[in-house]
């Protein structure tokens, strides 16, 4: 049971930073799509909407990139809570199985011990 529940902890692990980490290319994806445009105002010369256009453009860029790198610092955090939080558990169930073992081996040994006492073999007895 133990050594069952440790395989299902390191797949479910998996599947939780697998989702995690489809999660930030989707926002990623996203961001560029976020970026709240101020309005341009298209009066003027040409020239002078054009280098709106642009600064608007570079603004744009900047909130992307700055934003990119807040998700990226999230992303590594969560991979380290995931990964904390998984261990934690696979590690407390190792450490469950290897208590169990003991018990086991402990009551067996005084299975063992209790009935030396009749001999030795129980097959003697039939």
């Amino acid at each position: 049971m133990g050594r069952d529940r440790k395989k299902e902890l390191e797949l479910e692990g998996d599947r939780t930073l697998e989702e995690r980490l489809f999660k930030h290319r989707s926002n990623l994806t996203e961001l560029p799509n976020k970026f709240p445009a101020p309005e341009i105002d298209i009066t003027g010369a040409p020239h002078e909407t054009k280098e709106r256009q642009q600064k608007v453009e570079r603004m744009r860029r900047e909130w992307v990139e700055q934003k990119r790198a807040e998700l990226e610092e999230v992303l590594a955090e969560d991979k380290e809570m995931i990964a904390h939080r998984y261990a934690t558990q696979i590690q407390q169930c190792e450490q469950d199985v290897i208590a169990a073992q003991q018990r086991y081996d402990d009551a067996y040994r005084n299975w063992k011990e209790d009935h030396q006492e009749f001999g030795g073999d129980l097959d003697d007895i039939a």
